[in-house]
């Protein structure tokens, strides 16, 4: 990869699973099976620990979803030839979509955990660790299967931040947000 819009392209490619993830409990969202909140209402110093907005639901779908994504690539492998970072003709690439997507998932659990410490309600905007909780779960979570440089942490970070409010419009737009950010 020779130039910046590859890079972009290869890291876009490379952490599109863990995007899914982290849209997979507002995709998923009509189906009432496990809709219990993971805290289980349970609360910490007289605050919720996570909060109503995560639930098991989120948690079991996020992953598979991340999962079904890294498949489509894999049988789209080696598209886009010279434009990916990893191989996904690997045999342990299913896996490497499932951290992707447990890590997104639980970088959003992570975020959720101190907004409850601040006193944010459930939905309440953190700026920016909103946009970028999901990303570093993944990138921390990929780094079980591979190491990247930091210039492809940083990228990540700005890249997804930048495009997070975006997709948060288009699911406002389609009905599937209640708020736009």
């Amino acid at each position: 990869m020779e130039n910046s819009l590859e890079i972009f392209f290869a890291i876009f490619w490379l952490f599109l699973p863990a995007a899914f993830a982290n849209m997979a409990p507002v995709i998923f969202n009509c189906l009432p099976v496990l809709a219990t909140p993971i805290d289980l209402g349970a609360n910490l110093a007289n605050k919720r620990i996570l909060g109503s907005h995560k639930t098991w639901r989120g948690l079991v779908v996020a992953p598979l979803l991340a999962w079904v994504i890294i498949g489509i690539q894999s049988t789209l492998y080696p598209f886009p030839a010279g434009m990916t970072m990893i191989d996904y003709g690997k045999s342990n690439i299913g896996w490497f979509g499932l951290i992707l997507g447990f890590g997104a998932i639980l970088g959003d659990a992570g975020k959720s955990f101190i907004k409850r410490r601040l006193n944010i309600p459930p939905g309440g905007n953190f700026f920016i660790a909103d946009q970028i909780d999901w990303i570093l779960g993944a990138l921390i979570a990929g780094s079980l299967f591979y190491s990247w440089p930091l210039e492809v942490w940083a990228i990540a970070i700005i890249m997804f931040g930048l495009l997070h409010p975006l997709a948060n419009i288009i699911g406002y737009w389609f009905g599937l947000k209640k708020n736009k950010f």
